[in-house]
């Protein structure tokens, strides 16, 4: 019986550890106060710019911080679906019930900055 409470506990702290460490991601580099993320991405990473003034989120002028955080430790490099979750609650519900794979995250099948909506569920294309 303490040998099974071990290992329980063990797979436990393992699983805990790892959900942290998928949490933290990449740390954002330090930034000018009052600058803005395209400001330093138009240079660095002009596709995603690009990408993201193209989609929904860009049309809608949602702003970055709302998917990844800030640049101190609420940044992700790669949101999970969790952050999705705030404006997009009710139509994860309904296409969880269409896709029965759980835990899927959203970037699976939709590519970051390039978000196609699911029609079928009251989704709109642009």
């Amino acid at each position: 019986m303490n040998r099974l409470l071990i290992m329980l506990l063990a797979a436990v702290l393992l699983c805990s550890v790892e959900m942290v460490a998928q949490q933290k991601g990449k740390r954002h580099p330090a930034t000018e106060p009052g600058q803005t993320c395209v400001e330093c991405h138009e240079a660095l990473t002009p596709e995603v710019v690009t990408g993201y003034e193209k989609s929904l989120h860009g049309v809608n002028t949602v702003p970055c911080i709302v998917c990844h955080g800030a640049t101190d430790a609420t940044f992700v490099a790669k949101p999970r679906k969790d952050r999705c979750l705030g404006c997009h609650e009710s139509m994860m519900i309904s296409v969880a019930k269409a896709f029965p794979k759980k835990n899927k995250e959203c970037v699976e099948c939709h590519v970051m900055h390039e978000l196609s909506p699911h029609k079928k569920f009251g989704g709109t294309q642009q």
